[in-house]
């Protein structure tokens, strides 16, 4: 049986990624075609499937000919057609519950950097301009003792974040899909709506999926009731974001700063060449990074562990955890039966 493991040159798989699909018996294909007709002819015969950051969407799908299932190496699948593999009778599977210290250190990181103003402390000195640098940034740098910090969304990551936050003493409050007043005790994160986290907030973090609800969840009008002082910082898809409102909000200095670690309007995954400047470019009161808050070898050992498990379960005849489209098991029941560690199926 064949694998096909996609994206190996922006993430290349580490040697214990690879040696697990081996000794699970399977023959290893590595590489790093981008186009939908690339990666479908590379794909056509495989059994599985390994999507880190490309695309795979119907007219890939309908080419692949004996795939089992599609194993995204990630939490976000909104890059796969989950319908149209379903209705193909093809397994999705995620890593929802992964990599999350790393995320929750890269918030911190850019609330700390934003708040004490690093980036252009340490661009002075580079200038040798420490003096008026000092001038400039001090009234600017934030103590984060007391401050309010919101959080979009309270799972595995918002959690972490939390915690986190709270040996800051800082004050959290929350925003998500199901609030509970059990959560509110255990994570010290008071659970309010949307518009009075914008309202309120010093610092707002945003870990939540991309959805059709979440989409453009931070417009034009909920940037206008932010803090004058507030800081944004988005560890989700960049798509949460109106970006141009944003970038607006921010050239005016509506807002005092953002982090940002995804975007909409370019693409981090592919080469910049050809590609538009995004909306942020030029801006001195933002700190971005390339979709990599996620990343560190321990995340890469972390994945691939789990990853040879979902497999191993597949090759055993068990429908995998973390299945994304849990409908597919009524095309699939003949050849996967459901055991403890099998995500559920409501019958």
């Amino acid at each position: 049986m064949k694998i096909v493991r996609l994206d190996c040159y922006m993430y290349p798989p580490a040697p214990e990624e690879i040696a697990g699909y081996r000794a699970l018996g399977l023959d290893v294909v590595e590489t790093s075609v981008k186009t939908p007709a690339e990666i479908a002819k590379v794909c056509s015969d495989a059994d599985f499937v390994t999507v880190v950051s490309d695309y795979v969407k119907r007219d890939v799908i309908e080419q692949l000919k004996c795939c089992k299932a599609l194993m995204r190496r990630g939490t976000g699948f909104e890059k796969v057609d989950i319908g149209y593999a379903t209705e193909r009778g093809i397994i999705v599977t995620n890593l929802p519950a992964y990599s999350l210290s790393n995320l929750a250190d890269h918030a911190m990181m850019l609330m700390l950097a934003l708040a004490r103003r690093l980036p252009w402390y340490e661009n002075a000195l580079e200038k040798r301009d420490w003096i008026q640098s000092r001038i400039e940034n001090a009234p600017r740098c934030i103590r984060l003792e007391g401050r309010t910090l919101g959080l979009i969304g309270l799972g595995n990551i918002g959690k972490r974040i939390a915690k986190r936050a709270l040996a800051f003493d800082m004050n959290v409050i929350s925003y998500h899909r199901h609030p509970s007043a059990d959560e509110e005790l255990k994570y010290g994160a008071k659970p309010v709506s949307l518009d009075e986290l914008v309202e309120q907030s010093d610092v707002i973090i945003i870990v939540c999926p991309l959805s059709e609800e979440s989409y453009h969840m931070i417009n034009r009008e909920r940037i206008a009731k932010m803090k004058p002082t507030a800081l944004l910082i988005n560890l989700a898809r960049g798509a949460i974001c109106d970006e141009q409102a944003l970038a607006e909000a921010l050239a005016a200095h509506k807002i005092a700063g953002a982090g940002l670690d995804d975007f909409e309007h370019i693409n981090v995954h592919h080469s910049p060449d050809g590609q538009k400047d995004c909306y942020f470019t030029g801006l001195d009161n933002v700190i971005m990074t390339p979709h990599c808050a996620a990343l560190s070898p321990e995340q890469a050992l972390e994945g691939a562990q789990k990853m040879h498990k979902q497999l191993d379960m597949l090759l055993n005849g068990i429908f995998p955890f973390s299945v994304v489209n849990p409908a597919v098991y009524e095309k699939v029941k003949d050849r996967y039966r459901l055991e403890e560690e099998s995500t559920k199926i409501n019958k």
